[in-house]
């Protein structure tokens, strides 16, 4: 193998996340003008598949590598990839993968994303809805109106028009059928 041939293999090796280790071996057989060890070709032919090098394409440096790590980590134990706005981790192959702008968390089977207020993830059981950052019997979440404001009402009251507290407002009660308006329980 030419040097400059050698050289790229090495480069391809690094930029893959092949071991300072087995670099070094790499380094060590082309000085003494030996063939690649068989473990660094395997590797380099799997490396030339795997999504690892995809998914982390896009970061640079030690994000590069560290993504890298636990994507290969990951792939290796049978987990699947979350990758968010703040980093990568390695969920359970059943589990769902929640990211928003300010992270990511693996949600176990049986239960979903919730994306609240700022970005801040939860999980839900797969029976209730996500409600701002909190799991509501279906039908229950109240959007209030007031800024960021959401609430679950109790499973006897329903979110309602409430004309005492303003246009646009809402609230947990019961309509009034004499006046069609939001009364408390």
């Amino acid at each position: 193998m030419s040097s400059e041939h050698h050289f790229d293999a090495v480069a391809r090796a690094a930029a893959e996340g092949v071991s300072r280790r087995q670099i070094v071996r790499m380094l060590a057989g082309g000085i003494a003008g030996g063939t690649l060890v068989t473990g660094f070709t395997s590797r380099m032919a799997w490396g030339a598949t795997n999504p690892c090098i995809e998914r982390c394409s896009f970061l640079s440096g030690r994000e590069r590598g560290a993504c890298l790590r636990i994507c290969n980590q990951c792939r290796a134990e049978g987990g699947q990839i979350c990758q968010g706005g703040t980093g990568t981790i390695c969920c359970e192959a059943d589990a769902n993968c929640c990211v928003s702008h300010v992270g990511e968390m693996c949600c176990p089977p049986g239960s979903h994303c919730c994306i609240g207020r700022k970005g801040a993830l939860s999980c839900c059981p797969d029976e209730t809805e996500c409600c701002g950052n909190q799991c509501c019997t279906p039908g229950q979440c109240c959007h209030t109106g007031l800024p960021f404001s959401v609430i679950c009402c109790p499973p006897d009251e329903t979110c309602c028009f409430d004309p005492d507290s303003g246009p646009g407002l809402n609230r947990c009660g019961t309509v009034d059928p004499a006046t069609g308006n939001c009364v408390p329980v």
